[in-house]
């Protein structure tokens, strides 16, 4: 009884047609929802709806490809391609930057740039939408004119050249696949150098703990020499003071 009710609560609807003219709204297509936030009304697009319109009023909808976006998801992937690879140089000047594992990466993540993609789109390589190699560095980069043609003309090709298509395996999942692979923290590489590394050290302090050992007893053995040493020229000393008082 402490509360009125000011408005009857009710879901969110907008109804789409393709043909906002006609008048007809059988055709229409009706979508609800429980809050004004509608994400499957169109694939890839979320709509927020902020007013209600009025009977007759449309809302019109223009959809198009975010050149942008795109554009910085392959530059982000060019960023983080170079970061291993800087990584991976850095390590150079430590021991573990010359072990095999870390060639065999760097030698992976290299060859998986110039894998084929044997899918329908017109591209099948990186360096097909731009992405070239500098010879010196090892560092990526796109030029710029023809990543930008190959996004506004040929979208669709991008994506099969990087998600793939059925029973096609695109170049970000092969990336995926293997980067999880040599990170995995059980089967990686580092957890593999380190339960190598525990082992040589178990290998170390086992031969360490032996050499003590023997050392211990080496010492025991040569105090036992010296005390028996001592004894005999303390045996020695008195015969020898003897000898003196009878040949007095």
């Amino acid at each position: 009884n402490a509360f009125t009710q000011t408005q009857t609560a009710q879901l969110a609807q907008i109804a789409i047609d393709s043909d906002t003219t006609d008048g007809d709204t059988t055709n229409d297509l009706l979508v609800t929802s429980s809050s004004n936030t509608i994400t499957d009304a169109i694939p890839g697009v979320t709509l927020s709806l902020t007013k209600v319109n009025t009977a007759g009023e449309n809302t019109n909808l223009t959809v198009g490809t975010d050149s942008s976006a795109v554009q910085t998801k392959i530059d982000s992937f060019i960023s983080a391609y170079n970061g291993i690879m800087t990584f991976i140089d850095a390590q150079s000047d430590a021991d573990w930057g010359h072990a095999a594992e870390f060639r065999t990466v760097k030698n992976r993540i290299q060859g998986l740039l110039v894998t084929k993609v044997n899918g329908t789109g017109a591209f099948n390589y990186l360096t097909d939408i731009g992405i070239t190699t500098d010879s010196k560095t090892g560092q990526i980069s796109a030029t710029s004119s023809t990543l930008t043609d190959a996004i506004n003309n040929n979208l669709d090709d991008i994506v099969k050249l990087f998600a793939g298509e059925t029973s096609v395996t695109g170049i970000m999942d092969q990336y995926e696949s293997y980067l999880d692979d040599v990170t995995d923290s059980f089967t990686g590489i580092f957890a593999s150098r380190e339960t190598s590394t525990e082992s040589i050290l178990k290998t170390l302090n086992d031969q360490i703990r032996r050499q003590e050992d023997r050392l211990t007893q080496k010492e025991k053995n040569l105090r036992s020499q010296f005390d028996s040493l001592e004894q005999l020229a303390s045996i020695m000393n008195s015969q020898a003071s003897y000898l003196t008082q009878q040949l007095g």
